[in-house]
């Protein structure tokens, strides 16, 4: 009798059984797939502060592209030309300047200018000093085997090395009060005084 009212009261559709068997499973395991909570809260904040980030690097990469006149052809002032570089206006070596030529555009001048000493050097192919040129404040000095000075034909004006020093002018003009003196021996064809005085 009991068996009989338990069957009427079950459904027509469930077999007998009662309740589904998945219903049961499903409400005792309620999974949720994807990221909830204070977990998403993070993560779209982090998203937004890398968004931040990146939005700050573009403007200043862009604000120091503007700044120091970057283009294709160069930048600022610097341009790049076809077997080296071109400079407009003036250039603040800081330290060290290497170059195999260094020329200016034609018509205009070169101005090398420094608050203490200006030093030239060569060297050679071992790296040995061959010639120097120092300009100081109250002296100038030339290291090198042979020094020349030529005009404009490239003939010898003044040359000087360990054994001789040549004065290669039509005449030679001392001007000073003292005149010239030698401590050794001296040969010349003609000695003469200027028109007017007495020698």
């Amino acid at each position: 009798m009991k068996t009989s009212e338990a069957a009427a009261s079950d459904p027509p559709d469930s077999g007998g059984h009662g309740s589904d068997p998945g219903d049961g499973f499903r409400g005792r395991y309620n999974f949720r797939i994807g990221i909830y909570g204070w977990r998403k809260r993070c993560l779209y904040i982090l998203i937004l502060v890398l968004l931040v980030m990146v939005i700050v690097n573009l403007a200043l990469t862009l604000w120091v592209l503007k700044v120091m006149e970057f283009s294709s052809e160069g930048m600022g002032q610097l341009k790049i030309v076809s077997g080296g570089l071109r400079l407009e206006g003036k250039a603040f070596v800081l330290d060290t300047l290497i170059a195999s030529s260094i020329k200016s555009r034609t018509g205009q001048p070169i101005i090398v200018e420094s608050s203490r000493n200006l030093t030239l050097s060569s060297r050679s192919k071992n790296g040995l000093l061959n010639n120097k040129i120092f300009l100081g404040n109250d002296r100038f000095e030339c290291l090198a085997n042979n020094f020349k000075v030529m005009d404009d034909r490239g003939v010898v004006l003044f040359s000087a090395d360990n054994r001789e020093v040549v004065v290669g002018s039509k005449s030679l003009r001392v001007t000073g009060e003292g005149g010239a003196s030698f401590s050794g021996s001296v040969q010349t064809t003609l000695v003469r005084a200027d028109s007017g005085n007495d020698l």
